[in-house]
């Protein structure tokens, strides 16, 4: 199942979102950005989610609005335990992620794949975080 918005793409596999941003996230000022989030929070309120994979493969730099967003939906996540994986994240997005301590809320793998894998338990990728 694919929704798709203005600045992002949505997926469902199972109980898990994953969340697409696109090129133009960067370039979303503070109300797009609320309206674009509100969309993914009515979401994640409307079904059973049990964890979000963020794949940044078509978005090599944001804002820190996309940070206080995903802190938003961790937050409404973690009601039901759930979890927010991120994957594809490009070296500077990577290297200011490190530099907030970002990383220690949402672990970061290499691939879509590996996210998934960790979430579902699967042990092969469960060593392989960037």
């Amino acid at each position: 199942m694919s929704m798709e918005h203005k600045v992002f793409e949505l997926e469902l596999r199972g109980e898990i979102l994953i969340v697409l941003p696109s090129s133009q996230v960067a370039e979303l000022e503070t109300t797009g950005c609320q309206i674009e989030s509100d969309r993914i929070l009515q979401f994640l309120r409307s079904r059973s989610i049990g964890a979000i994979v963020i794949d940044f493969h078509n978005a090599t730099f944001f804002r820190k609005y996309l940070l206080v967003h995903m802190l938003r939906w961790w937050s409404e996540l973690g009601r039901a335990a759930g979890v927010i994986r991120l994957c594809n994240v490009s070296e500077y997005s990577l290297t200011m992620l490190s530099e907030m301590q970002m990383r220690r809320l949402f672990p970061i793998h290499r691939t879509r794949l590996d996210a998934i894998s960790c979430i579902r338990g699967t042990a092969e990728s469960a060593g392989n975080p960037r």
